[in-house]
């Protein structure tokens, strides 16, 4: 997993728990890595969830809230990083339809061992689209977040709902988002 992740993490706890409590965290949890991360490099998935759960507790919170509040950190923080692929858009359906075609896409072209989820949208009328959202990874919540977060970013009032199917290799979920106060853009 991109260190991205654990460093925005670490930022986010830092936040609300302050540096010196997250650094006290981190070291009674002995990780492989020390809990030094850099954007790049990458750590297992485990060493996330070990530090995500601790994290979690730290801040009284489930380990699906923390994953949730993340996601909404983490569309803040990719937008404020690549503004200018934001502003091409003016709703979350564009935004997704265009990062699966063009931004997964391309990072997948570049890093065989990526492990992007895979998105699917589908528009069903014009106030109402899926999301149908693959991943080996434990993390729906975030996902959730993320749009949740995007569709606030657009101004686009909806009613998200989520059905997980959970194979052996992935975890499947369909996202139903329903437009309330506009007709969905779909100019990509």
């Amino acid at each position: 997993m991109k260190g991205v992740f654990f460093v925005e993490l670490l930022k986010m706890a830092e936040d609300r728990l302050g540096e010196a409590q997250v650094d006290i965290i981190l070291n009674n949890l002995r990780l492989p890595s020390g809990g030094a991360y850099t954007t790049v490099q990458r750590f297992p998935r485990e060493e996330y969830e070990r530090l995500l759960k601790a994290l979690a507790r730290a801040l009284g919170e489930t380990r699906a809230q923390l994953s949730y509040r993340f996601g909404r950190w983490m569309f803040c923080y990719f937008a404020s990083l690549h503004p200018d692929f934001v502003a091409q858009h003016t709703s979350t359906y564009s935004l997704l339809s265009d990062l699966e075609e063009k931004v997964h896409a391309q990072i997948r072209k570049l890093d065989d061992q990526a492990d992007i989820p895979q998105m699917e949208v589908e528009k069903r009328s014009g106030h109402e689209y899926i999301l149908l959202y693959r991943s080996t990874r434990k993390m729906i919540d975030f996902c959730q977040g993320s749009l949740e977060a995007s569709l606030d970013h657009f101004r686009e009032k909806a009613e998200l709902t989520r059905e997980v199917i959970e194979t052996p290799l992935e975890r499947i979920v369909l996202f139903r988002i329903k437009l309330r106060e506009r007709v969905m853009d779909t100019t990509l």
